[in-house]
């Protein structure tokens, strides 16, 4: 029997759109072959992925924080740091080595050539996947840690929420903040609306400048496209007409030093014991490393386009359909010098599926795809009937406005000033939109998380944790965000 169609016990972990090409380099977050050379886990070494549904073998989530648990226990606090210097040496060291690939001309190089570097890129990209479940699976354990240590000391349910809220914020800015002030300090020069124009070479060299930088933020797992010169005018006009340029500039500046003095604030406030405020900035610190860490596997991922493209042009396939290929597929297909026969890109755009276990790494298609998942049990539930949804306040407000769905960056246009916006989870890619929309609901995150904190920047309202929004959800449906109480209800039915 293929290994596929054998029955396994399965965890849901996280709903997310990816394409085959990169989904194949981040699925091995699982996988011994490289969860051994940081820190072995006792886990089943599987995963799979169907119509946007990701899952680990069962337990293992629960066996990553255990096993970082116990280290906690039997060394302290440093064994923590320590993993988390670890993923930002190894994130620095992989970039390094796509950002040096990205530079060159790959036209003149030969097949095996190409495919060489693919395979070698996902193998880099592969064996850092594993911290995006090293830090993940820590989630529960640092939320409930900074409750604990917050409520020690302060007894008001109000003023534990607002002490959570600014103890959960990261004292290093990541990319997504880097990029807002980039594009803030350019639009600072501008005296007035109508200078923002293709006319102004001043202007056009500062947002090229910042697009060679950054453009790579407006794709997620190789969604999407990189902004052109006029989308980041637009942007630079909603931003004129909102004003506040140089307090949001100063904001972003002086936010690592801000966070850092709140948080001191409350440790001499309340005489913190140091086990607790040591506590409190680990907590900081993997919360800035949840966005870090994909951050890294996005840029990498970005830097492999002209590989990507280069390989299609030989293949004599479209770029968008080389991403329904894995790069060993992309790569044994150069070596022959054709697409391998087996590959039917027209039935992967109707429905895919990844596998993986301890055997590689194989993409069903068609009819393959849809077996697996029955065989699996990967079935959705029915909730288009559901007319009000519940979540955790990401940060207060109350609103009313029109459904946008945002479930990749191709969907961020259709997001208009005072919709609102509902995704997943939101990510830095998501910002243009985010600044439009009047509300956020998502359907995962917490206290922690991006949209909480990129609501309580933008002081926005925000419902996170809905765990259904985008499946009861609909583009064009009227709703009520009621962020004072975490609810969220379907005023009307788009037709």
């Amino acid at each position: 029997m293929e290994s596929w169609k054998k029955k396994r016990e399965w965890d849901f972990i996280v709903n997310r759109t990816y394409v085959p090409f990169s989904l194949s380099s981040s699925c091995f977050n699982t996988c011994k072959k490289y969860l051994d050379k940081v820190l072995s886990v006792p886990i089943d070494d599987i995963y799979a992925s169907y119509k946007d549904d990701n899952y680990f073998g069962k337990g293992s989530r629960e066996a990553f924080a255990e096993v970082q648990l116990k280290r906690l226990r039997e060394e302290g606090p440093a064994f923590l740091w320590h993993m988390g210097d670890i993923c930002e040496k190894e994130g620095n060291k992989l970039l390094a080595y796509t950002n040096t690939l990205y530079a060159s001309d790959v036209s003149q190089k030969s097949h095996t050539h190409i495919a060489g570097v693919l395979m070698e890129i996902s193998d880099r990209q592969r064996a850092f996947s594993v911290f995006l479940l090293y830090v993940l699976s820590l989630d529960a354990f640092l939320d409930s840690e900074l409750s604990r240590i917050i409520k020690k000391y302060v007894t008001d349910s109000r003023d534990i929420l607002e002490w959570k809220k600014v103890l959960s914020e990261p004292i290093k800015l990541n990319e997504g903040q880097f990029e807002q002030l980039s594009l803030l300090k350019i639009l600072s020069s501008i005296g007035d609306k109508k200078d923002i124009t293709g006319e102004n070479k001043l202007l056009l060299k500062g947002i090229q400048d910042h697009l060679k930088r950054f453009s790579w933020l407006s794709l997620r797992w190789l969604i999407g496209k990189p902004p052109s010169s006029k989308d980041i005018m637009e942007r630079m006009e909603h931003l004129f007409d909102i004003g506040e340029i140089p307090e949001k500039i100063k904001m972003l500046e002086h936010k690592p030093a801000e966070v850092e003095k709140l948080a001191e604030e409350f440790i001499k406030k309340f005489s913190v014991e140091e086990t607790d405020r040591k506590m409190i900035y680990m907590v900081k610190e993997y919360v800035y490393l949840r966005t870090y860490r994909t951050d890294v596997i996005n840029q990498a991922l970005f830097h492999t386009i002209p590989f990507l493209e280069e390989a299609a042009k030989r293949l004599s396939i479209s770029y968008a359909e080389i991403l329904y290929l894995s790069p060993e597929e992309i790569s044994e297909s150069l070596r022959v010098g054709k697409l391998l026969s087996k590959i039917r890109i027209d039935e992967r755009k109707k429905s895919w599926a990844l596998f993986r276990d301890v055997g590689g790494l194989l993409i069903l298609q068609g009819k393959d795809a849809d077996e697996f998942a029955q065989i699996q049990d990967f079935i959705n539930e029915d909730l288009k009937d559901i007319k009000e949804i519940s979540g955790q306040v990401g940060f207060a407000g109350k609103v009313q406005g029109i459904v946008k769905v945002v479930l990749t960056p191709h969907d961020i246009d259709k997001v208009k000033r005072g919709d609102i916006l509902v995704t997943v989870m939101t990510f830095p890619s998501y910002i243009a939109a985010m600044e439009k929309a009047s509300a956020f609901i998502t359907d995962e995150g917490g206290i922690l998380c991006h949209a909480a904190i990129v609501a309580r920047e933008m002081k926005k309202p925000c419902v996170i944790s809905t765990k259904i929004a985008t499946k009861v959800l609909k583009d064009g449906d009227s709703v009520e965000v009621d962020a004072n109480n975490g609810i969220v209800k379907v005023l009307k039915r788009t037709e």
